[in-house]
């Protein structure tokens, strides 16, 4: 009804009620006019007056609880469902509409319950299979979250948002040319469905189809352009493509749209520091902890949390790690700054990294997450102390690498195990562990590693390459199939008495040169002051900037880039042919 004919129909209601007053009905009707007029306060004061007189309407209880839910009222108007339920037990409308309420709240168990109730009750009810898939994705339950769309899509076969649900599904099972098919179905039944664009270019995205991902972000700004979450996602695109300054401008008009979208400062401050504003991109960085991603643990300390206004002469600060491996060892470097400053440093750290960061300048204490913390009188996130401390480019090439070292005995033993060197020596790395709980690295992690095939085809010839590949599945993988891609006898697999990170620091520093893709392992070996020479990806992690074959986190580590996304061909060539000229430059010396 539209809404002249529902204001008609209020004002028959009206002139009905100064006739009789106390009529139930026509006070129901009332309230449902003024719910889809958008009415709702008045619509419940209407049903309230309809319940006073028919406290048992069933209907009356369900629409009653519609309206306070519009209102944001949930708790009232689960409680109206439940009425309705009560009275009539076989009200499929509100068993539906309680499952609605329940699925908002993000009580996906009891809401599948009522969908299946609903649907128990009205078989061909279209809508309750698809919120039913709502309610198993928000339980992870994906394939059947797909088979009750599809059961929607059979019953209404232009349903454009269950295809985009599905989709949704389907790229939660990382089934994305399914993903993508769903989605322009989606698009072809609601040319308007401005998420179906945005979600087809989050698919393209996870594919590495970048242009495309651009195309579909696009696409869903022309038809709704005020969306920030889509900008967001559109300037992430870009950055990918290393359009950076384009992207930066996205992240700044996402921001402009929704101040508390804690995505964009956390990509604005990639992209910042990608193109070396490192005042600004530390700034930014400080929204890393509130992503909805962030794996970075909230610590609610009593004591306060340090800032470069706080003297540390005689004070114990407690310098806590967060994120990856390799985070801490790019970043472990400025707490000897806080030592220099008269602190006591207690350093607290990923376990694998304790023996290894035992002897780092400036810490008095290192201790494990999740041991005991002695008293402390201010606390710091490790990844904060750059923007603290101050740290620009400048500092880093006034203070750079080594700042790590390997235990000596340790690094002896592997000298008597080698033996005298023959050839050049170079450790390899090819893949990061994978990481089954986080999902949202995958794509990530997928266009960081590279095959253990394309990775033998550096086997060259007066050169003995040493695996250093920790991490399943590609571990096991190497032990399994390097004979099928490795010819010669010059390829040594150790890696299984790499027990720590001592052990692996003991073996680079035997070595004349570390291979590695974007790892802990490369920032271990550049920490130590070895030569490394980078393997990267397209989408470069903000830490190597753009276009540089340098870092000035590391003046030993030179990047070997991809020219094209997900193609390792032309790094890998690269490589082989710097391989080549140390062959050269070591017989000459020799």
């Amino acid at each position: 009804m539209q809404s002249g004919q529902l204001a008609e129909a209020l004002a028959a209601f009206d002139a009905s009620l100064s006739l009789q007053p106390t009529n139930a009905d026509v006070l129901a009707n009332r309230g449902l006019a003024l719910h889809q007029l958008g009415r709702n306060a008045e619509a419940v004061r209407s049903y309230d007056a309809a319940l006073n007189i028919r406290p048992d309407a069933a209907q009356t209880h369900n629409n009653r609880g519609m309206a306070l839910a519009d209102l944001g009222d949930f708790d009232a108007a689960q409680q109206d469902y439940q009425r309705a339920i009560h009275v009539q037990p076989d009200y499929a409308a509100a068993h539906y509409n309680l499952g609605l309420l329940l699925l908002t709240r993000g009580q996906f168990q009891g809401a599948m319950a009522s969908f299946d109730t609903s649907i128990g009750l009205s078989a061909d009810h279209a809508d309750a299979y698809g919120s039913r898939g709502l309610a198993l994705h928000g339980l992870k339950r994906y394939a059947q979250a797909v088979a009750s769309y599809d059961k929607a899509i059979s019953l209404q076969p232009a349903f454009a948002l269950a295809y985009n649900n599905r989709g949704l599904a389907h790229q939660a099972l990382r089934d994305f040319s399914a993903a993508v098919q769903d989605y322009r179905a989606a698009i072809a039944h609601e040319p308007s469905l401005s998420q179906a664009y945005s979600n087809l270019g989050t698919a393209f995205k996870a594919m590495h189809r970048f242009d495309e991902a651009l195309l579909a972000y696009d696409q869903s700004l022309a038809v709704n352009p005020a969306v920030a979450q889509v900008l967001c996602n559109r300037g992430a695109v870009l950055q990918a493509l290393q359009r950076a300054d384009e992207a930066k401008a996205c992240f700044d008009q996402a921001i402009a749209l929704d101040a508390d979208l804690v995505e964009a400062y956390c990509h604005r401050a990639y992209v910042s520091l990608l193109l070396g504003d490192w005042v600004a991109g530390w700034q930014s960085y400080e929204w890393r902890a509130q992503h909805p991603q962030s794996r970075i643990s909230r610590r609610n300390f009593s004591a306060p949390r340090w800032t470069r206004h706080d003297p540390l002469q005689g004070k114990t600060i407690l310098v806590h790690s967060e994120q990856g491996l390799g985070d801490t060892l790019q970043f472990c470097r400025f707490v000897s700054c806080l030592a220099d400053r008269g602190a006591h440093v207690v350093f607290e750290v990923q376990r694998p990294l304790l023996a290894l960061l035992q002897t780092l300048s400036g810490v008095g204490q290192v201790v494990a997450a999740g041991d005991g913390l002695p008293d402390f009188d201010f606390h710091c996130p490790l990844m904060s102390l750059p923007l603290e401390l101050g740290i620009t480019e400048a500092y880093l090439l006034e203070n750079p690498a080594p700042y790590l070292a390997a235990d000596p005995d340790k690094s002896q033993q592997w000298t008597r195990r080698l033996g005298a060197g023959r050839r050049p020596r170079v450790g390899l790395v090819w893949s990061g562990g994978f990481r089954p709980e986080q999902p949202e690295l995958w794509s990530t992690h997928e266009r960081r590693n590279i095959s253990l095939a394309q990775i033998c085809t550096l086997n060259t010839l007066g050169v003995d390459f040493f695996s250093l590949q920790k991490g399943e599945p590609a571990e096991s993988q190497a032990l399994a199939e390097i004979g099928q891609y490795w010819t010669g006898d010059n390829f040594f697999n150790y890696a299984a008495e790499l027990k720590d990170f001592t052990d692996t620091a003991a073996l680079i520093a035997n070595l004349d040169l570390v291979i590695s893709v974007d790892t802990s392992t490369a920032h271990l070996a550049a920490a130590m002051g070895k030569p490394v020479w980078l393997l990267n990806r397209f989408d470069t992690c903000w830490r190597w900037q753009l276009h540089r074959r340098d870092s000035p986190w590391y003046p030993n580590l030179t990047v070997f880039r991809q020219t094209v996304a997900a193609d390792w061909s032309i790094p890998l060539q690269e490589i082989r042919v710097a391989l080549s000229k140390l062959l050269e430059s070591d017989a000459a010396q020799k």
